[in-house]
Order: C-alpha cells, then sequence, then structure tokens
C-alpha cells in the first residue's frame, strides 16, 4: 500500500511538473497575435486577406481624427486630402487651356470643345487611367462671365454621355444614353451665382462651382469607326449665352503653368496651400464644409490667404509634414479603395462624395472624371488572387465564366496600365479587351480567358491577349451602364491568377 501511494504521489507530483512546464512553454513560445490591420505597403502584405470592412474603420477612423483634431499637423494633413481634388480640376484647366502650353490632345481655348478625334496611346499623360472605349470631347470650363449653351444633336444609334463635373470633382448631371436624351437637345449651363432668365427653349443645368468640367464620351468600335464618331463631335455646340467672346480666367503665363499630372501636387511644397487658398475664392466650398474650412483658417489656409508666407516655424512644419502625411493615406486609398474582392478594389461613391474626402482625392489622383456608378463602375487590380502585385515577368489568366461575364446594359472592357497608371507601348497597340474586341475567342462552354503576360502566349492565344509591361502594372474592368447586381455590391469579378 506504501509503494502504491508513493507511486502514486510521484506520478502526481510528475505530472503537475510537467503540466507546469507545458504551461510555461505556450506561454514563451506561442505565435503573437495577428492584429487587423493593414500595412502601408501594399507588397509587404496579402492584400486579399485583408477585411474590407476593418480596412475602411480604420480610414474611417484616420479621418475622424484628423477632423476633431486641433494639431496643426492634422489641420494640414486633413487640408491636403480635401483640397487635392480642387488642385487637379483647376490646374487641369489652366494646363489645358494656356496657349503657351504646347499643342496636344484634349488641349485648347476656355468654354470650347476639345474633341479627341483618335483613340488614345501610350503618348498620352494629361490624364491618368485613359480609355479605349470612347472618344472624348472636353470642354475646360469657367463661368464667372455668363452661361454657356450646350447643344446636342441627335444620338440614337450608340452609347453617349455628357458628365457635368464641379471644381472639387462632383458630379452634378448627366445626360446621354442612360437617361433617355437621344433626340438631342439644347441646355444653359449657368454659374452658381447666375440669375438671369432662362430662354423658353432650353433647359438650365447649374453648376455649384464656376470652375467645371464638361466630359463627353461617345462609343467607339476600333480605328475604323473613329470617323463616324467625328462627325457626331463636329455637330456638337458650346458657346456663350450672348455670344460674345468671354474673357479668359485661366492663367496665361510666360511659361506653361503646372500640369495635372497627380505626381506633381506634392513636389509644390508647402506653397501647395496657397494654391488650395486661391482655388477657393475662385470656387468656395459647399455649406456642409464649414466647420472644417473653419478650421483650416487657424494656421492660415483660406480663400485669398497665403498660408506658405508665415513666419510661425510650427505650423510651417505642419504644413510641410501634412503633404506627406496626407500623400500616404491618399496612396492607401488608392491601393484598398473601399471595396476589396478577389483582388479587385472598387467603390460605389465615385462621383457623388459628400464628405468622403480621402475617397475624392484617390480619385482624382487615380483617374479624376470616373463617372458616377450608374453610368459606370471602375474597378482596379493591382494585385493577384492571392495577393501578389501584378507584374510583367510573371503569366496571368482572367478567367470569366459563362454566367459570370460582367454584367451591364452598355459594354464592358478590361484594360492595361503601366506603374504609372498610363498607357505603354506594346507590339498590338492594345490597350484594352472587352466584349466588342475583334477577334475575341469565347470557349466552347461560354466562358472567356484573357491571356495577361509581357511576352505574346502564341497564336491560339494572342486573340486573348493583353499586352502586359515588362515590370510592375495593374489592371481598370470598366462596366459602362452596369445592371442592378453591380450596383448593389453583389456582382464578384473573378482573380487574376498565375499560369503554373
Amino acid at each position: 500500500m506504501y509503494f502504491l501511494n508513493f507511486a502514486s504521489s510521484r506520478i502526481t507530483r510528475l505530472f503537475c511538473l510537467s503540466s507546469i512546464f507545458i504551461v510555461v512553454f505556450l506561454l514563451i513560445f506561442q505565435p503573437m497575435p495577428i492584429h487587423n490591420s493593414y500595412a502601408r505597403d501594399p507588397s509587404a502584405t496579402n492584400i486579399s486577406s485583408i477585411s474590407q470592412s476593418d480596412t475602411q474603420v480604420n480610414f474611417n477612423e484616420q479621418m475622424k481624427q484628423l477632423e476633431e483634431s486641433n494639431d496643426p499637423t492634422d489641420i494640414a494633413t486633413l487640408a491636403y486630402i480635401w483640397g487635392y481634388p480642387l488642385v487637379i480640376t483647376n490646374r487641369a484647366v489652366d494646363f489645358g487651356t494656356d496657349p503657351n502650353t504646347p499643342p496636344g490632345v484634349a488641349r485648347g481655348p476656355l468654354n470650347t470643345f476639345t474633341p479627341v478625334r483618335n483613340l488614345i496611346n501610350a503618348s498620352f499623360t494629361d490624364v491618368v487611367n485613359p480609355n479605349v472605349d470612347t472618344l472624348y470631347s472636353r470642354a475646360l470650363i469657367k463661368l464667372n462671365d455668363e452661361p454657356l449653351v450646350l447643344e446636342i444633336p441627335p444620338i440614337p444609334d450608340r452609347y453617349y454621355t455628357f458628365q457635368f463635373m464641379d471644381a472639387y470633382s462632383n458630379n452634378f448631371m448627366f445626360i446621354g444614353s442612360r437617361t433617355n436624351v437621344t433626340s438631342g437637345g439644347t441646355y444653359l449651363i449657368s454659374g452658381p451665382n447666375w440669375n438671369g432668365t432662362v430662354p423658353s427653349n432650353m433647359t438650365e443645368v447649374k453648376s455649384p462651382t464656376n470652375t467645371m468640367w464638361l466630359v463627353n464620351r461617345i462609343l467607339v468600335n476600333g480605328t475604323q469607326d473613329e470617323n463616324n464618331v467625328n462627325k457626331i463631335q463636329d455637330m456638337l455646340n458650346l458657346y456663350p449665352l450672348n455670344n460674345e467672346n468671354q474673357s479668359s480666367t485661366s492663367s496665361s503665363s510666360v511659361s506653361a503653368p503646372v500640369s495635372p499630372q497627380p505626381d506633381k501636387v506634392p513636389t509644390t511644397g508647402p506653397g501647395i496651400f496657397d494654391e488650395i487658398s486661391k482655388d477657393m475664392a475662385s470656387d468656395p466650398p459647399c455649406s456642409y464644409d464649414s466647420n472644417i474650412v473653419a478650421k483650416f483658417k487657424t494656421i492660415g489656409i483660406g480663400p485669398n490667404m497665403k498660408p506658405f508666407d508665415t513666419q510661425n516655424q510650427t505650423i510651417l512644419n505642419a504644413l510641410k509634414q501634412g503633404i506627406i502625411e496626407g500623400e500616404k493615406l491618399i496612396d492607401e486609398k488608392v491601393k484598398h479603395g473601399t471595396n476589396l474582392i478577389n483582388g479587385w478594389t472598387f467603390n460605389l461613391k465615385s462621383g457623388n462624395f459628400g464628405t468622403d474626402y480621402l475617397l475624392r482625392a484617390a480619385i482624382a489622383k487615380d483617374s479624376i472624371a470616373q463617372n458616377s456608378p450608374e453610368e459606370a463602375v471602375y474597378s482596379k487590380a493591382y494585385v493577384d488572387g492571392s495577393g501578389n502585385p501584378l507584374k510583367g515577368s510573371q503569366k496571368y489568366v482572367l478567367h470569366f465564366d459563362n454566367d459570370n461575364l460582367p454584367p451591364v446594359k452598355a459594354f464592358w472592357s478590361v484594360t492595361m496600365y503601366n506603374s504609372k497608371s498610363y498607357f505603354e507601348d506594346n507590339p498590338l497597340n492594345r490597350y484594352a479587351i472587352g466584349d466588342r474586341t475583334a477577334g475575341l475567342q469565347y470557349n466552347l462552354d461560354g466562358s472567356l480567358d484573357i491571356y495577361i503576360q509581357h511576352d505574346n502566349p502564341g497564336k491560339d492565344r494572342d486573340s486573348n491577349w493583353l499586352p502586359a509591361p515588362s515590370d510592375d502594372f495593374n489592371l481598370m474592368l470598366r462596366m459602362y451602364i452596369p445592371e442592378d447586381i453591380v450596383l448593389n455590391g453583389e456582382y464578384k469579378i473573378p482573380p487574376v491568377q498565375i499560369i503554373r
């Protein structure tokens, strides 16, 4: 009995010691907890594994903190994000209409349509993420003097749209196929302070700001269709209500103004806040921005103010740091978007931003003048389905099942961009593939494979080849007049997959 009691006692002690050892071991060597956050560098994390709701909450919390903070750096960061699209929009107007700017695509006089007569190629760098689905006619407008008359001819047999965008990059009107305006019409475009009489044969379109863009897009089915679209473009008219020459309110300098390319905004340095202040004077912000606009004034940012002239070193340092922090947040928003499914980012608020200043800035940087979702939805892919950055050294396929092709009432396309979101030369001069691509081959079951790589995939696949740059690239899927399944967020774009 003693032996049994002794043995039992030893076993019990050994068991206890072993248990203590195991517990201590686990406490010391257990894996560190993984916090639900995202990395600033998208190449350092598996983006496809990020919870979109947590990422969006993170953005919302950061913006809320900025809006509630009284710290000069936070205020400068918020002002940079808030004013970013205002700068891009106004720079585009100044650069595109200034007589000292070298001639180029979509450049011309103020308040006049400057049509793009041919499909855009890799030489075009005025606007990031251009398309090759439509031919543009763009008017860069100042309404300070008087309203403009817009005459639209009948366009019954093809997709088209007129997009009206204010100085802060908000869309405030659409006219086109989706709105069932196929027989044409005459419109009066007036500024926010004009209170004159609208002629009986015209419909007034009132702009919230004196500075605005008017962008016309007309579907073109390849280079062979360009002349047909050019004839429509020739029938577009835009002229002052009193049919008199307006005084140009765009800049006219000895040299060309700064181009609207996004990478030039942060390089302006603290002087960018002087530019924002100048633009605020010509295009006052909306009333719902009054609280943050009042906060901007505490560090010298506001209409006709010159914050860069400050002698306060604390504020000057805040302006410099605000650019850095603002750029980081905008870039993160560009990469992570509002939603992330299968490696594709997308949002359903483009052009209708309200107080979502960060999204507004991200769209301005990535692809300003996007249509609103009901007109077109834009989805971007910077990574493959496993969350790895897209690279020209890899071979990919984008596979659509026959019952999962992009659901649209108009048309769709997948466009290729280099790391700066411009086109890049390729052997086929092909920058996009879509449902109108000549010679596109569907599989026997009706599914579709798009081959995405730098080198030609071979004769049996080159009809479906979307040539990629040799280094980093990104893709955009455009869906024009999308079905409700897209607008309610239910449609899932398939991932871009590496071909093993």
